[in-house]
């Protein structure tokens, strides 16, 4: 072990032992307990909860301070506290205190012998008084005072090996050493003490020769501190080890903030200290700001709550829903301005596992930092401000970190803290999904007699698509003024016009991956290819021929590549792509399997459409559910279905979101409350997968689909929530 480790341990170990109530009330209690027994009824836990407080106050930022000054600040605190726990008792009460106070010759003299004044006492009883205390009673103050005082002896050495310990991790001076700071201290030179020569016994008197000082001594530059709370000490060890050799005379010292004592130190003796705090400190500088979300479990009924109902949630007010936390309750105090927690809360030991308890326990909530959430728990929004990382500078679930300073710091140093703890977001994209879109007959028509954007202009509709990153939709129709209709039962083409309402409301992916891509044959499908790429729309899931229907299509936002594929299995079969002719991408699971995981090596985010499942039905059917287990199995992040007309449960992965049926969202289908109602699905996504997805019911009145009031959009998501948990298919502790 070196030199230096061995110091650090014995400092490590006496600043335990010196700042440590809990230590100390362990050492003590058992001897004064043992000296009551006879005369206070008082067990050793009650003993240590009546001294454990007074200890700790007693010793706070002691530790450069000399024994003797330990005593005197203590001799009142101490007696006072004997007294009360004695009189609580129903011991006899003490007496009046000594006028003379700790400084007195008669207390100094029982400081000096007290261990020994009690070793005696103890083994030979007395009811003799002391300072008007029973012997007992006053053994016990003794007693408690010898110790303190002993480890007042300790707070110096503390500051002895504190001192030693900056030796050894200091540079070797410069040869003309200029302090960084101001506030550098410096030693004190020190002088010799004079000699004077012996006179001559000549009557000549002999001038003494004046003093001469021993030469000044080099300064000595103390250490420069910088205390870094220790989760964010853990979070970015790397930075803080290598910055005492790129800083001259820096010592990093990780405290645990959440102790009192420690905290204190840190921001008093510290010449820096990084710490969270809601508001900033004096002097302090900004280094990270980090968001949390609110994160509750898929059934909660809300969208959104207030700051008050969110204070009366975490305070125990409010006891519908436990709170669940990952940091022992610290970020929820900070944020919320709560000194404790309610007895309800439920202590997890990260916030990875506090986020799945709140995910398979409903009745639950956490509030959560962002890199924690996932699609498995609801997100809400507070106070109009919607949730995610990216929302407004007054969003006000943000935790701020802070540089204190006792002393201008470095701007270096400060430029290395605020690049190494700078908050970065991953590459994030915001992706909106919706349902079928077909513009022929009745909305065709009702293009005719409006304009070609009518479809779109209902309430929210133009700005949830524009303002996405990525907008996507499956488009139920060719759209061409060609092509061979093919007598089916229900054809369906667009006129090539409804292009530019395509673009106008800022769709990006099309899915052709459907029954009626072919309703016109080959030549109303390669329009409709050559139109949309024109346009700047992807297409995916049809192609000219079948290497180009499976194709995956890449689309980057914000840095994240998000990968789209596109699958069909509702007939008829020869609207399928071949080697030779234009077509849709028909289900084939081995071939599904394959393009995904192709997929997966060249972008972060797979996205999967698929036309399955049986019209106008809330349930997924096994063929559906067993193609979802085969794609996430195979890496999908997100599998969003269509066809049915209605919409469908959902499926919560370990990994993969499904969204079994997203129902109409431009159609003609007027005819039952389930098929004039579809669901938009908004997704935040990064390389990790799906952080979060929002669930925007809309109603379709004559033809126009338009966002839902919350009241009105609760009705539909009830549905979807009843049939999930029905189907098993809510998230799960076992997954």
């Amino acid at each position: 072990m070196s030199a230096e480790q061995s110091v650090r341990d014995e400092l490590e170990e006496l600043r335990r032992i010196l700042m440590s109530p809990e230590v100390l009330v362990a050492r003590i209690v058992p001897v004064i307990s043992e000296i009551l027994r006879e005369e206070a009824a008082r067990s050793p836990e009650e003993l240590a909860v009546a001294i454990a407080p007074v200890v700790g106050e007693a010793l706070r930022g002691q530790a450069e301070t000399a024994p003797e000054d330990i005593a005197a600040a203590l001799y009142t605190i101490i007696r006072r506290t004997v007294d009360r726990a004695v009189t609580e008792a129903g011991v006899e009460p003490a007496g009046t205190a000594d006028a003379s106070g700790p400084q007195s010759p008669r207390l100094r003299g029982v400081l000096q012998g007290g261990s020994a004044w009690a070793r005696e006492s103890a083994v030979r009883p007395s009811r003799r008084k002391w300072f008007g205390l029973s012997s007992r009673v006053a053994q016990a103050a003794v007693l408690l005072l010898t110790v303190l005082l002993l480890v007042g002896g300790c707070g110096w050495w503390v500051w002895r090996v504190e001192h030693t310990f900056s030796v050894l991790a200091m540079p070797a001076p410069m040869a003309t050493p200029a302090p960084i700071l101001a506030s550098t201290a410096t030693a004190r030179p020190t002088l010799a003490p004079t000699s004077t020569p012996t006179p001559t016994p000549t009557p000549t008197a002999t001038r003494t020769p004046s003093p001469t000082a021993t030469p000044s001594p080099s300064p000595t530059l103390k250490p420069l501190t910088l205390a870094v709370d220790r989760d964010v000490y853990d979070l970015s060890e790397a930075l803080f080890s290598l910055l005492p050799a790129q800083h001259e005379r820096l010592v990093v010292l990780p405290y645990t903030s959440q102790d009192p004592t420690d905290d204190e130190l840190a921001t008093r003796l510290a010449t820096w200290a990084i710490r969270w705090a809601p508001e900033p400190p004096k002097g302090a500088i900004l280094l990270r700001e980090e968001p949390y979300a609110i994160a509750v479990h898929p059934l909660f009924p809300e969208e959104e709550v207030s700051k008050v109902e969110l204070v009366a949630l975490a305070s125990g007010q409010d006891e519908s829903h436990g709170m669940v936390v990952g940091d022992s309750g610290r970020a929820a105090r900070e944020l919320l301005g709560l000194e404790r927690l309610p007895s309800n809360t439920i202590l997890m030991p990260d916030w990875l596992r506090a986020k799945e308890h709140v995910a398979t326990h409903e009745g639950t909530w956490a509030l959560l930092p962002w890199e924690a959430v996932d699609f498995r728990v609801r997100v809400l929004s507070i106070e109009g401000f919607r949730p995610g990382p990216t929302g407004s500078d007054d969003y006000p679930l943000v935790r701020r970190l802070w540089l204190t300073q006792q002393a201008p710091a470095p701007q270096p140093l400060v430029d290395a803290l605020l690049e190494g703890l700078r908050y970065e977001l991953p590459p994030t994209a915001e992706l909106v999904a919706v349902g079928d879109i077909m513009l022929d007959r009745r909305v065709g028509e009702l293009i005719e007699e409006n304009t070609v954007f009518y479809p779109f202009e209902g309430d929210g509709i133009r700005s949830l698509l524009s303002q996405a990153d990525i907008a996507f939709a499956n488009l139920e129709c060719p759209i061409s003024d060609r092509g061979t209709r093919q007598n089916k039962g229900y054809e369906f083409r667009a006129d090539p016009e409804v292009v530019e309402a395509l673009v106008d409301v800022g769709l990006d992916v099309l899915s052709l991956a459907n029954n009626h891509t072919g309703d016109y044959a080959d030549l109303a499908l390669t329009d409709t290819i050559r139109l949309l790429t024109e346009a700047g729309i992807v297409f995916v899931g049809a192609g000219r021929n079948i290497t180009e229907a499976h194709q995956a299509k890449i689309v980057q936002a914000n840095g994240l590549r998000v990968a789209f594929l596109a699958y069909n299995q509702i007939g008829p079969d020869y609207f399928a792509a071949t080697e030779t002719s234009p077509g849709t991408a028909f289900m084939d699971p081995e071939r599904m399997v394959a393009a995904v995981r192709a997929a997966r090596q060249k972008a972060d985010v797979v996205v999967v459409s698929c036309h399955w499942g049986i019209e106008y039905t809330p349930y997924p059917n096994a063929s559906q559910q067993e193609l979802a287990q085969t794609l996430v199995d195979a890496g999908a992040t997100l599998i969003i279905g269509h066809h049915p007309h209605v919409v469908q449960a959902l499926g919560y992965g370990q990994g993969t979101f499904t969204a079994y049926s997203l129902g109409n969202f431009v159609f003609d289908q007027g005819f039952s409350e389930e098929t004039s109602q579809g669901l938009v699905l908004r997704f935040f996504l990064d390389a990790s997968g799906v952080k979060m997805v929002e669930f925007l019911p809309v109603r379709i009145t004559d033809c126009q689909p338009a966002l839902m009031s919350p009241e009105h959009g609760a009705r539909v998501l009830e549905r979807v929530f009843s049939v999930t948990e029905e189907q098993g298919a809510l998230p799960r502790a076992s997954q």
